[in-house]
C-alpha cells in the first residue's frame, strides 16, 4: 500500500480526489436512503396489516344445530391460527365486594343484615298521588352482610315497604294484617338485628315520590322466609344463630357473604382476538391499560382485565393487584342469563350469574367444589357500550386461559357464545369460507367475521409497498451506470500512472492491482461515509417520523434497523464500483503505452500538405479548432476579404519574457487575439460535437446517468402523488364514530329521566363542526302529568295525575324501538289515527307548542292508570313546576325497558323536548358520525374533546367522550407517517441528485484540463473556453433528460405524463446541478493559468 503510485498520485490531487470522494458518497447515499427507507416503511407497513385479523364466530341458525361438529371442523382447517374456547368460573374476592350493586338481575347478593337502634317508624297513609308506606329509620352500629352502598357502620339506613305495590319486585310479600304486627311490635329506641333487600325500581320509585336524588330505601324482608322479621338484641350482644327461629340463617348467611364478594371469571386464550373486544362491535371497549394477549396466555402471567365500574366502586385501578380465589362450577350456568333480559318475572331474581353460589343445586355443596388461590395485577380497565347497563356486568373479569385449572368448566356442551378463532391471514377468509360453506350449513351452523375494513387497508398498502420496491430497483439499476462513470474518471485520472508503471516494467497485474486498490481505497470512504450519513440521517427522520404512532395491539413502532443491513448496502455498493473499475482496468491495460501516454487511441491521421506561414488553406479556416491555428497561425482579415495575412511577433526582452512566464501566460500575437466571435460561435459547436463523438463512452456513461436520475425521480414523485391518492381514498372510506358514556357508575341520573349526558357536552361536540350526523336521546323529568276533565279539555283533572315522570325524545326514531343493544326487548307502539313515527322527527314550532298540539306517546300502563284514550288531552308539568305544556296522545307502547331504572317514560318529539324543558334536560344517548372530508383534523378534534372531558388528575370523570377510531389511529394515520417518510426521503433523493449531477459535471470538466490549456493558448477567451466546457455537459444533461422524460412517458403510458410539474420540476433540478457543477468546474480550470494546467505534478 505504501509503494502504490496511483494512491500516492491521487493523493497529490486532493481536489479531484475530494470531489470523487464526495461523489461516490453522493451516490451511495441515494441508493442507502432508499433501501432504508423501503426496509422501514415495508416493515411498517406489515406491522399495519397485523392489526387486520380475521377473527370469526359461529352461530347456530337452524334448530338442532351441531355445535360440537361444526367446532371440530374448524379447528381442523389450514386456514386457521388459534382457536379461543373461552371458560367461566367464580372468583371470589378476598377483602373486596364485587359491584353488582343495583340488583337489576339478581337478588342474590342484595341481602342486607345489620345490627342497628330503631329511630322512628312511620305509617304513611295512601293520598292522592302517593302510595301507602310502612318506613323504620335505624342507626346502624354493626354490618353482618351488605354493600357499603346500601348499609355502613355508623350511619343510618331507611327499611320500607310499599303495601299497594308488590308488583315492583320487593321479594317476600306479606299480608297486611302480618305487616301492621311488625310494624306495632318495632319498638323505638330499641337495638334490633333486621335484614332488608335493595330493589332499584323500589328505589326508584321513592326517589320520584320524594323528589330526593340522594333519598335510599331498602325494603324490609324477614329474617327467614316465612319467620321472624327481627331480633331484639341487647347493645353489644349477637343473635345465637341455633335458635330455632334462624334455622338455615347461618347457612344462607355465608353464601351472601361469598356472593358479595364474587366475581364471574372468563379465561380467554387472546382477549384482544374476542368478536366482543373488536371496535366494530361497538360492545366491549378498553378504557385504560391493555387488553390481555396471547403471549399472557403462553407465559401464563397472572394478569387480568376488570369492568371500569367495579375498579371505580372500589377505588383500583391499572397496576393494583387483587386475590381470587378461583372455584369450578358444576353446572352450565350461562344459558339462564338471557331470560333475565326478556322482561320473565321468574328469571329475575334467580339464575343469572355464573359465579354465585345458587339456592338448590349448590346450597349445601359449594364448600366442597374444587378452588385455587391466585394473585393477578390488573392491567386493564374495560367498559360495555350499553345506555342501560346493570351493574351485573360489571362483576365479569378476565384472565389468561392459562391460568384458570384444568378441567373447570369441563362440561361436553359446547357454548359457541364463548367461541371464537382467528385465521392465519385476512387473505385466506375467502378460502376459509369457500372450504367449509357447506359443511356448516348443513350442521345448522353459520360463520361471521368480525368487519374490519382490510380490503380499504390492501388497497392503499400494496400500491405502497409495490413502489417502494420498484423505486430500490430503479435506484439499484442507477448505481451502476452512476458508479460506472465514476470508475471511468477515476481511470481516466490515472491512465497517464498506470502507463508510465507499465512502460517502467511493471507487470500488467500489478498494474491493475494498484489501480484498483486505490480505487478501493478512495471507493470505501465515499461509500461508508456517504453511507452512514444516510443510515443515520434516514433512521433519524423515520424515528422522528413514527415517534408518536401506536402500533396495533399495543405494540410500539421502530425505526430501528440491524447495522447488518448498513454492512450489506455499503458492500453491494462497494461491489458495484470495484467491479467495473477492475473491468476498466483491464480494458486500458489492453491499450497500447503511448496511446495512453499521448491521451488518445493511435489511429490513422491523414496526412496534410505542410501550409506556409500566412498561405491559405482551402476557404482561409483554420484546421487546428477554435481561434484559428493550425501549422501557421492564421487569421482572416479584419476587413472581409477572404485573405489570410499574418504578422511578425513582436520581439521580446528576456526579462519581458520572464514576467509572462511567472504570470503563466504563452505570448502570441496580439493580431492573433482578434478572432472573431462569429467564427468562435461557429466552431464553439463543432468543437463540442466532436469531442462527444471522440469519447462515446463516456458521453454514453453520462446521458446514462442523467436518464437514470430523470427516471428515477419521476417515478418516484408519481409514485408518492399515487399513494397520496391511495391515502386520501382510505381516509374516506374509514369511518369514525364517538360516542359519549358513563364513566362513574356512582353518578345518580332518576331526576333527570334516566340520562346522564349534561346538554351542554353534546353541544360542545356539535358544535366543533366535525360531527355529519348524530344519534340523540333526550331525557328529562315531569314533576306532574296529569288528564283533562272528562269532556271539557281546557280543565285540568288533578285527580288524575302521576308525579316523576322521564320524558324521552329521539333524534332517530327509526333507530329507537329496535335498539342494537337492547338485548332483543321489542318495543311496540300502536298510534292514534293520523299519526306515526315521523312525529318524532318532525320540528315543532312554538306556536303548536303553545296550541297544545304537541303529540306524545305513553306507556300503556299509564294509560290505564290516567284512564286515557288515544287522541285524548294530556298536560306535562316541567321538572321545576313552573311551567307546563298542553299535548295530544298519539299513541302507546309496551315492552320498553325503563330509563336507567327511572320508570317507563313518555315519549315526545325531540324537537319539543328541547324546547320545553331546559333545567333537567339530558341525553341518555349521545352517538356521532364523523364527517369523513375532516378525517385528516381528526388530532384538532382529539384535542378539543380533551379539554371538553377531561377532568383534574386523580378525579373520576362523570361522562367521557369515546371516539372510534383505531383503525384511523393505528393504520391510517401510521400509513400516513410512512408516506411522510417517503416525502421527506425523496426531497433528500433530488437533492443529493442535483449534488451527484454537480459532482459529476465538475468532475467531467476537470479532466478537460488539456484541452482547455489548448484553447487558452490558442487564444480562446475564458468565456468562450468557459461556455465550450460547460456546453459539452448540458448537450449530455439534456439528451439525457429528454430521453429520460420519454422513458417515464412510456413507462406510464401518457404522453402528459412528462410535462407534470413533479417530472418536469425533478429535470429542471438535474440541470440546474449540472450547470452549476460544469460551469464552477469551467472557472476553477480556466482561472488557472494554461502553462500550470499542461504541467503534471508528481
Amino acid at each position: 500500500m505504501t509503494k502504490n503510485v496511483c494512491l500516492k498520485s491521487s493523493l497529490r490531487q486532493p481536489v479531484r480526489a475530494l470531489v470523487l470522494v464526495l461523489l461516490i458518497g453522493a451516490i451511495s447515499f441515494a441508493f442507502v436512503s432508499r433501501a432504508v427507507e423501503y426496509l422501514v416503511v415495508n416493515r411498517e407497513t406489515d406491522r399495519l396489516a397485523g392489526y387486520y385479523r380475521s377473527i370469526g364466530s359461529l352461530n347456530v341458525v337452524a334448530p338442532g344445530g351441531d355445535a360440537g361438529q361444526a367446532v371440530d371442523l374448524v379447528s381442523r382447517s389450514p386456514y386457521v391460527a388459534f382457536e379461543d374456547r373461552r371458560r367461566y368460573c367464580s372468583g371470589v374476592l378476598e377483602d373486596i365486594y364485587n359491584s353488582d350493586v343495583d340488583g337489576r338481575f339478581s337478588f342474590v347478593p342484595s341481602d342486607v343484615l345489620f345490627y342497628g337502634k330503631l329511630l322512628s317508624k312511620a305509617h304513611l297513609p295512601k293520598r292522592r298521588g302517593y302510595p301507602e308506606e310502612y318506613q323504620f329509620n335505624f342507626a346502624v352500629d354493626k354490618v353482618v352482610a351488605g354493600y357499603p352502598e346500601h348499609v355502613q357502620e355508623g350511619g343510618e339506613v331507611r327499611l320500607g315497604f310499599f303495601p299497594d305495590d308488590t308488583g315492583l319486585g320487593l321479594g317476600y310479600v306479606p299480608g297486611k294484617n302480618e305487616l301492621e304486627t311488625v310494624y306495632d311490635s318495632f319498638e323505638i329506641g330499641e337495638r334490633y338485628f333486621a335484614r332488608a333487600r335493595f330493589d332499584p325500581l323500589c328505589q326508584a320509585f321513592y326517589r320520584r315520590l320524594t323528589t330526593d336524588d340522594s333519598a335510599d330505601i331498602l325494603i324490609i324482608q324477614p329474617l327467614t322466609k316465612g319467620g321472624t322479621w327481627f331480633k331484639n338484641v341487647e347493645p353489644g350482644a349477637s343473635v345465637d344463630f341455633t335458635d330455632p327461629t334462624l334455622a338455615g340463617l347461618a347457612d344462607e348467611l355465608a353464601v351472601i357473604r361469598e356472593n358479595q364478594h364474587t366475581m364471574s371469571v372468563y379465561g380467554t386464550a387472546d382477549m384482544s382476538a374476542m368478536p366482543d373486544a373488536q371496535e366494530s362491535s361497538r360492545w366491549l371497549y378498553l378504557i385504560k391499560g391493555r387488553w390481555l394477549d396471547a403471549e399472557d396466555n403462553a407465559e401464563g402471567r397472572r394478569v387480568c382485565v376488570v369492568h371500569n365500574d367495579f375498579a371505580v366502586r372500589r377505588g383500583l385501578s391499572v397496576g393494583d393487584k387483587i386475590t381470587l380465589k378461583l372455584r369450578d362450577v358444576t353446572n352450565r350456568r350461562r344459558s339462564s342469563i338471557a331470560g333475565a333480559f326478556y322482561g320473565n318475572p321468574v328469571a329475575r331474581g334467580a339464575v343469572v350469574h355464573p359465579g354465585y353460589i345458587l339456592p338448590g343445586e349448590d346450597w349445601n355443596a359449594w364448600q366442597d367444589y374444587k378452588t385455587c388461590t391466585e394473585e393477578f395485577e390488573i392491567v386493564g380497565l374495560y367498559g360495555i357500550l350499553w345506555d342501560l347497563q346493570p351493574s351485573f356486568f360489571s362483576t365479569e373479569m378476565y384472565i389468561p386461559d392459562s391460568c384458570m385449572p384444568a378441567g373447570y368448566c369441563s362440561g361436553e356442551e359446547i357454548d359457541l357464545s364463548l367461541y371464537s378463532f382467528v385465521l392465519d391471514s385476512p387473505e385466506h377468509e375467502d378460502d376459509f369460507v369457500a372450504e367449509n360453506r357447506q359443511s356448516l350449513e348443513k350442521l345448522g351452523i353459520e360463520v361471521r367475521f368480525v368487519e374490519t375494513g382490510w380490503d380499504n387497508f390492501q388497497a392503499a398498502a400494496v400500491p405502497l409497498k409495490r413502489s417502494l420496491a420498484i423505486n430500490v430497483r430503479v435506484f439499484s439499476a442507477i448505481l451502476v451506470p452512476a458508479m460506472a462513470l465514476a470508475s471511468f474518471l477515476y481511470l481516466w485520472q490515472r491512465k497517464r500512472d498506470f502507463a508510465i508503471l507499465r512502460s517502467l516494467g511493471v507487470p500488467r497485474g500489478e498494474g491493475i492491482r494498484q489501480l484498483v486498490w486505490s480505487m478501493a481505497v478512495i471507493g470505501v470512504t465515499g461509500v461508508a461515509g456517504g453511507g452512514a450519513l444516510s443510515w443515520g440521517y434516514a433512521l433519524r427522520k423515520a424515528s422522528k417520523t413514527l415517534a408518536s404512532l401506536q402500533g396495533p395491539k399495543g405494540a410500539s413502532p421502530s425505526a430501528n434497523l440491524s447495522p447488518a443491513w448498513l454492512a450489506l448496502l455499503c458492500v453491494m455498493a462497494l461491489a458495484v464500483l470495484l467491479s467495473l473499475a477492475i473491468a476498466g482496468a483491464r480494458v486500458m491495460s489492453s491499450r497500447p503505452v503511448l496511446a495512453l501516454l499521448q491521451g488518445t487511441e493511435s489511429r490513422a491521421v491523414r496526412k496534410r500538405k505542410p501550409v506556409a506561414y500566412g498561405a491559405t488553406e482551402g476557404k482561409g479556416e483554420s484546421k487546428a479548432g477554435i481561434g484559428g491555428a493550425g501549422d501557421a497561425e492564421t487569421a482572416r482579415s479584419p476587413h472581409g476579404s477572404g485573405r489570410v495575412f499574418s504578422e511578425k511577433a513582436p520581439v521580446m526582452t528576456p526579462d519581458a519574457a520572464r514576467s509572462v512566464a511567472r504570470q503563466g501566460a504563452v505570448f502570441r500575437p496580439v493580431a492573433e487575439a482578434r478572432v472573431s466571435r462569429d467564427l468562435g460561435r461557429a466552431l464553439f459547436s463543432r468543437f463540442i460535437i466532436r469531442h462527444l463523438v471522440r469519447a462515446p463512452q463516456k458521453s454514453a456513461l453520462t446521458v446514462a446517468v442523467a436518464l437514470g436520475f430523470t427516471l428515477a425521480l419521476g417515478w418516484l414523485s408519481w409514485s408518492v402523488e399515487r399513494n397520496e391518492g391511495k391515502l386520501d381514498e382510505l381516509y374516506r372510506a374509514t369511518k369514525v364514530e364517538a360516542e359519549i358514556v358513563k364513566t362513574d357508575p356512582r353518578l345518580i341520573t332518576d331526576s333527570w329521566g334516566g340520562g346522564f349526558i349534561p346538554s351542554e357536552k353534546v353541544d360542545a361536540v356539535l358544535e366543533t363542526g366535525f360531527v355529519k350526523d348524530a344519534y340523540l336521546v333526550a331525557t328529562a323529568s315531569a314533576k306532574t302529568v296529569g288528564a283533562f276533565v272528562i269532556g271539557d279539555e281546557s280543565k285540568r283533572d288533578y285527580g288524575r295525575t302521576v308525579s316523576g315522570v322521564p320524558l324521552v325524545g329521539y333524534s332517530q326514531p327509526e333507530r329507537a324501538f329496535f335498539s342494537e343493544h337492547d338485548m332483543g326487548t321489542n318495543r311496540a307502539v300502536e298510534y292514534a289515527a293520523g299519526w306515526d313515527e315521523s312525529l318524532f322527527s318532525r320540528e315543532w314550532t312554538p306556536e303548536e307548542m303553545a296550541a297544545g298540539e304537541v303529540p306524545v306517546v305513553l306507556p300503556a300502563a299509564m294509560m290505564r292508570q290516567l284512564r286515557l284514550r288515544l287522541g285524548d288531552g294530556v298536560w306535562l308539568q316541567d321538572s321545576t313546576g313552573t311551567g307546563s305544556m298542553n299535548c295530544k296522545v298519539a299513541g302507546q307502547y309496551t315492552g320498553m325497558g325503563t330509563a336507567g331504572g327511572a320508570g317507563a317514560p313518555i315519549l315526545l318529539p325531540f324537537s319539543a323536548l328541547i324546547a320545553f324543558e331546559t333545567d333537567t334536560l339530558h341525553y341518555q344517548i349521545a352517538r356521532f358520525a364523523i364527517d369523513p372530508e375532516k378525517n385528516r383534523e381528526l388530532p384538532e378534534f382529539r384535542a378539543k374533546m380533551d379539554e371538553v372531558f377531561g377532568v383534574a388528575e386523580g378525579k373520576v370523570a362523570d361522562v367521557s367522550l369515546i371516539i372510534w377510531d383505531e383503525q384511523m389511529r393505528q393504520v391510517v394515520e401510521p400509513m400516513e407517517k410512512n408516506l411522510l417518510l417517503v416525502r421527506i426521503l425523496r426531497s433528500v433523493t433530488v437533492a443529493v441528485s442535483v449534488l451527484i449531477a454537480a459532482g459529476l459535471s465538475a468532475l467531467m470538466v476537470f479532466q478537460r484540463a488539456k484541452e482547455a490549456a489548448i484553447m487558452r493558448v490558442l487564444g480562446v477567451t475564458r468565456r468562450l473556453a468557459r461556455f465550450t466546457l460547460c456546453g459539452e455537459q448540458v448537450l449530455l444533461c439534456v439528451l439525457g433528460l429528454a430521453l429520460g422524460l420519454v422513458s417515464f412517458t412510456a413507462l406510464r403510458g401518457k404522453v402528459s405524463a412528462a410535462f407534470t410539474g413533479q417530472a418536469l420540476g425533478c429535470a429542471a433540478l438535474y440541470l440546474a446541478g449540472c450547470l452549476v457543477g460544469s460551469w464552477q468546474g469551467a472557472r476553477l480550470v480556466t482561472d488557472r493559468p494554461p502553462l500550470e494546467l499542461l504541467q503534471v505534478k508528481e
